[in-house]
């Protein structure tokens, strides 16, 4: 490629007002930014290791380098106005430069800049000893900052270019003397514990290793804090009909009720003043707390019910007229699938006609409030003060934020998030 000496000093050209400590630094300023004050941790926390960190670093360095080789041998073959644009044009044609050109000012370095700007800001509040932990007060000091920078570019190149060398050099002197001094006062580093391989730990110390460390952490303290099975006895004062079926280790705490044709499953726990009412099956290994209530419902296995609980009351059914609401009847119940818990003072109202159901696995906070003929699918999480309306259906694996609100007759796919607050 022949580059002719007409084209560097055309009149219609921009002036050459750089000089070669400039240029430097503008290469310098590009490659090393502000995240070298803080990204070396995180890499250093990814790489594992010292080592790693170090190599990690050496091949980072050795693709800017090459990048920079590369533009200089093209900016010696076009010593044009123009920069990669120019390239671009010459190489691909002219819309291609124009896109590049387009969208490296309008998203790439804009946001670049934007997110510079932000981290100067913050670490500035650092430095004066008053951390800006407001977003909206660090995102209007950087706004300042790049209109400043700004500015001082449409004065002129060369003043641009003093602030451009001015912070280079303050870079370049601060991370020499951070190097001097750790060098000086801190010795030799302190080695790096490898992490242990999956089969390994450290001396004396029991490796759990997991896909799931919460899950993990769950089963551990299960295993060493169980809770305990309930001591079989019946108070003298609960009240137990005579046709209810009570099952073998059962507790039932003083002022607890039983109704009549009630089933009660093995190793059950009734709680004080709780009630039970008429032929309500209650499956093995469950949990009624205090207070709380059952009515026209049946129960699965290891469910726990807390305290307040009301389940089986009737639904907020009414046929609207001018004249009078009629009360529809409540002719359904409410079906409690395996090893559902319930938390305090939430309400499940008995179907209309059909059903109520609660699926296996599913669990539910404190305050919650399930309508008639809900269909809950199983293993669902329904977070506190959540409102469920009539006949609305949630498939498998829904999760519901706290305070968040489903109108009736709604269908919500299996595995949906819905946000607190949401409705």
């Amino acid at each position: 490629m022949i580059v002719h000496d007409e084209q560097i000093s055309r009149p219609d050209g921009l002036k050459r007002v750089l000089g070669p400590i400039d240029t430097t630094c503008v290469v310098i300023g590009s490659i090393i930014g502000v995240g070298i004050f803080f990204s070396p941790s995180q890499v250093a926390a990814i790489a594992g290791s010292a080592n790693l960190a170090l190599l990690a670093w050496a091949v980072g360095g050795g693709i800017a380098l090459l990048g920079a080789l590369t533009f200089a041998e093209l900016g010696g073959l076009y010593p044009r106005t123009g920069g990669q644009y120019i390239i671009l044009r010459d190489a691909y044609g002219p819309l291609p430069g124009f896109l590049y050109v387009f969208c490296n000012a309008t998203a790439v370095q804009a946001g670049a800049i934007a997110v510079i700007g932000v981290i100067c800001a913050r670490n500035l509040g650092v430095a004066i000893g008053h951390p800006l932990d407001n977003p909206t007060l660090a995102s209007l000091i950087a706004a300042l900052l790049i209109i400043g920078l700004v500015t001082s570019n449409i004065l002129g190149v060369k003043w641009g270019s003093r602030i451009q060398n001015i912070t280079v050099f303050a870079k370049i002197i601060t991370l020499l003397t951070v190097t001097v001094l750790a060098m000086t006062f801190y010795g030799s580093p302190e080695p790096v514990i490898e992490a242990p391989e999956p089969n390994e730990s450290p001396r004396g110390m029991a490796l759990l290793v997991t896909p799931e460390p919460y899950h993990g952490y769950a089963r551990v303290a299960d295993a060493f804090y169980p809770a305990p099975p309930p001591q079989a006895a019946v108070a003298p004062s609960a009240v137990i009909d005579d046709t209810a079926v009570l099952g073998e280790d059962c507790r039932v705490d003083a002022g607890a009720v039983i109704g009549a044709g009630a089933r009660i499953g093995r190793r059950c726990h009734i709680g004080a003043n709780a009630v039970i009412g008429e032929a309500v099956v209650v499956g093995d290994d469950c949990v009624v707390g205090s207070c709380a209530s059952l009515a026209f419902c049946v129960v699965g296995a290891r469910v726990v019910i807390h305290a307040g609980v009301r389940v089986g009351e009737d639904g907020f059914g009414f046929a609207v007229g001018k004249q009078e609401h009629l009360k529809v009847p409540q002719l359904g119940r409410v079906r409690i699938e395996d090893d559902v818990e319930i938390g305090a003072n939430t309400t499940i109202d008995r179907g209309a006609g059909p059903d109520t159901v609660i699926g296996a696995g599913t669990k539910i906070d404190n305050l919650v409030q399930i309508a008639h003929n809900v269909q809950l699918g199983r293993n669902c999480m329904v977070v506190a003060q959540v409102g469920i309306s009539g006949s609305t259906t949630l498939g498998d694996g829904v999760m519901m934020g706290g305070h968040a609100g489903l109108t009736g007759h709604l269908r919500i796919g299996s595995g949906a998030r819905i946000a607190a607050h949401s409705g």
